[in-house]
């Protein structure tokens, strides 16, 4: 393969239900923003999504998937194949179906290139540094760096238990699914954070967490136990290539709550020099602000929204989000990171009042 080959790859992927699975995941990409539009074949669908690529399904029988991806770059090639396989396993175990009766074999031109192939690394604590009393700051240092700074926002890590001196780590597939020892009945959960600095010389990133406050255990809240308990020293594992790409307009609307504010931050210092931004930041309380990388020329409003139920929240950031400035020039984009409700609300607030810019609305939970 030369530089001047385009990416392709395709499978036959075999599981139960495979129409249902198709119906399901173009439901929930369409969420996020995805574009599906008819295929080349009769009865497929394709998925267009900015940054990432083109994949292309068609049912071929009640337990058969033909599957095309045509990826931007390598690194893209191997997220989508760990996508369709991640989510094929979500679809089975919410319908109560065997998670592991997938069969996959991919034919890809891209098959030779490192990039191309799904990773699994294990990282080492080396400090830690609490940014406000709920965000507390990990830099991570990493043996192969270089594959999580393709231009991915996000890496989806595994998190044992911090004092955990006996934990079982999988290998991964070339299909990108992790493999553990066939004795082994516990998985590692995982959990996806932003990449908010990185050093490439010194091999290290760092990432932010969002630290709840409660009494929680590793199985009810796997990210914010292991952010309460870890130490220098502790080692999580973090799949590759990293994923999310960033996102940049002249004229921009950027809406997240605290757990979405790394990114926020990140989405900012990538904007172009002469771009505006009108920010929306949901934190509980005065002591969640945080210096964002905001030029003059960007607006932002701190919405705090204390203990409000769900509902309340939803209406604040509506309020808010009706008061901003959609015209003269109207924003090119809406990104947003939020919980599922307020994500919904957005979705449906934007198709009815500014559907002609264009969204990326992401739910971290539901």
């Amino acid at each position: 393969m030369n530089a001047d080959t385009p990416l392709f790859a395709r499978a036959r992927l075999q599981m139960p239900n495979a129409a249902g699975y198709v119906r399901w995941l173009i439901e929930h990409l369409q969420q996020e923003g995805v574009q599906v539009v008819p295929g080349d074949s009769t009865d497929s669908l394709r998925l267009q999504m900015d940054n990432v690529g083109t994949l292309e399904l068609q049912a071929l029988a009640d337990d058969a998937l033909d599957c095309q991806i045509w990826p931007v770059d390598a690194p893209m090639l191997a997220l989508v194949k760990m996508s369709l396989i991640e989510h094929a396993q979500e679809f089975l175990t919410r319908h109560k179906l065997d998670a592991q009766a997938i069969d996959i074999e991919w034919d890809d031109s891209g098959a030779e290139d490192a990039q191309a192939r799904p990773g699994l690394q294990r990282l080492r604590v080396l400090g830690i540094t609490n940014i406000t009393p709920r965000m507390r700051r990990f830099r991570l240092q990493a043996e192969n760096l270089q594959a999580l700074l393709l231009g991915g926002l996000h890496v989806r890590l595994l998190l044992p238990e911090p004092q955990d001196s006996a934990v079982i780590w999988p290998g991964m597939g070339s299909d990108g699914r992790l493999q553990y020892p066939e004795e082994t009945t516990a998985r590692l959960p995982q959990r996806i954070y932003t990449i908010v600095h990185s050093d490439a010389q010194n091999g290290w990133i760092e990432i932010d967490m969002l630290r709840h406050g409660k009494d929680l255990t590793h199985s009810s809240a796997p990210g914010a136990f292991w952010a309460e308990h870890a130490q220098p020293g502790a080692e999580l594992g973090v799949i590759t290539p990293a994923g999310g790409r960033l996102l940049a307009a002249q004229s921009m609307v950027l809406i997240a709550d605290n757990c979405a504010l790394p990114a926020l931050a990140r989405q900012l210092q990538a904007m172009p020099a002469d771009a505006h931004a009108q920010v929306l930041a949901l934190v509980e309380d005065e002591s969640e602000i945080r210096p964002l990388p905001l030029p003059a020329r960007h607006t932002v409003r701190w919405l705090r929204t204390g203990n409000a139920a769900p509902a309340a929240m939803t209406e604040l950031l509506l309020q808010a989000v009706i008061q901003l400035g959609w015209n003269d020039p109207q924003p090119g984009l809406l990104w947003a990171a939020c919980g599922d409700a307020q994500a919904k609300a957005l979705r449906r607030w934007m198709r009815e009042h500014q559907s002609a810019v264009k969204t990326q609305i992401s739910s971290y939970w539901r």
